[in-house]
């Protein structure tokens, strides 16, 4: 039976239960209740980057100012202005070094685009104190593969430390693969084998927070995704480990993100006490420059974001669902490289019948999640 949950409201998605990622009641009646009394293709827009970098109070933005956009009374009662972080209606905001989020929360705040549901994840940031690089591969991969548009949340420019965070990705690319093209040797990954996964990734947006320089080189200005398309080319100034390690990385960027932008933004308040309780500042008291900044954000999202897609299909709430249990599943084998599982579609006629495909899936949610 579903139950109702009010919709705005955000709850647990996935959770972190011992050493296990399991799934929660109220996630799956959030995806359930997306489906209303038909069946509604899904707009999943998720967020992954560092633990304290803003990736929750970002969303809760985004989520007021597109519901103000969509003029849906109701969600803006709900959204507007966001002004409690412990909200239940909100992503949760925190003010100290504790990394806030844990594992991947949902949120529906009742808004249709182009005849789809537009629902958020907001995902547990990446190298907090309390966890290691494999709680944070299952989370980074479990955002990739639920979301339908992925955004990365970093701060300033993209650097080589920042190239260097971002190993998850040449990482991920060794431990996913494709059921019709198998390697036998899955600590390498080919190029060939990249841009069959890439058929299976989202769009990236790469957001650059508090950024606050000129997008120059040698005097000439650039175009922010001409920065990016710089930053992710091949660097052979210098030989070494370290230097392929980083090519490796920015290689499997631009196989797998074959489309991909970048977005600059500046930090929303400039009064250091302010900046800790932005989640409760009204608008009026950020920055106009930021507040321009997410109108423009929000219009790239809303005209960039796809529906939820597999193989041709467009997925709804209660199939997310079906495959969320499959990868969160423990493996018997250990060394299980193909995932088959089968969707129900429901015709106006209540006739069911099965689609049953092999789809990419992250071997690393399969392995020792026991």
């Amino acid at each position: 039976m579903i139950r109702n949950i009010q919709i705005n409201m955000s709850v647990q998605l996935i959770a972190l239960n011992g050493n296990k990622l399991e799934l929660c009641r109220e996630g799956i009646d959030v995806l359930e209740q997306s489906n209303n009394k038909t069946r509604t293709p899904l707009l999943v827009v998720a967020i992954a980057g560092l633990y304290r970098t803003g990736k929750s109070f970002l969303l809760n933005k985004i989520i007021s100012t597109i519901s103000k956009s969509q003029n849906n009374t109701n969600t803006i009662n709900n959204t507007n202005n966001a002004t409690q972080s412990n909200s239940n209606n909100t992503f949760s905001v925190g003010q100290t070094t504790e990394a806030c989020t844990r594992g991947i929360w949902i949120q529906d705040p009742n808004i249709t685009i182009r005849g789809a549901r537009l629902i958020f994840l907001d995902s547990e940031g990446l190298a907090s104190l309390d966890q290691d690089e494999s709680h944070d591969a299952k989370i980074f991969s479990l955002s990739l593969l639920l979301s339908s548009y992925f955004m990365l949340n970093t701060q300033g420019v993209i650097d080589e430390a920042a190239i260097d965070r971002l190993y998850l990705v040449g990482e991920i690319t060794k431990r996913v693969c494709v059921a019709s093209n198998i390697n036998p040797n899955p600590n390498e990954t080919t190029t060939d084998e990249q841009k069959d996964l890439s058929d299976y990734f989202p769009p990236l947006l790469w957001l650059l927070r508090d950024f606050h320089l000129s997008l120059e080189e040698k005097g000439k200005k650039l175009t922010e995704n001409e920065y990016l398309e710089k930053s992710l080319a091949d660097r052979t100034v210098t030989k070494g480990r370290r230097t392929e390690e980083r090519n490796d990385t920015r290689r499997a960027l631009r196989q797998l993100f074959r489309k991909r932008k970048v977005f600059t933004m500046v930090r929303p308040c400039l009064n250091e006490k302010d900046l800790r309780k932005a989640d409760e500042l009204q608008d009026d008291s950020l920055r106009p420059e930021f507040l321009a900044e997410l109108n423009t954000l929000c219009t790239i999202i809303q005209t960039d974001v796809q529906k939820k897609n597999i193989l041709g299909t467009e997925v709804d709430g209660k199939q997310l669902i079906v495959g969320l249990i499959c990868f969160l599943k423990p493996n018997t084998t250990a060394i299980e490289h193909v995932l088959t599982f089968s969707f129900s579609f429901f015709s106006k006629s209540i006739i069911c019948f099965n689609v049953i495909f092999f789809v990419v899936i992250f071997v690393i949610l399969l392995l020792d999640n026991t």
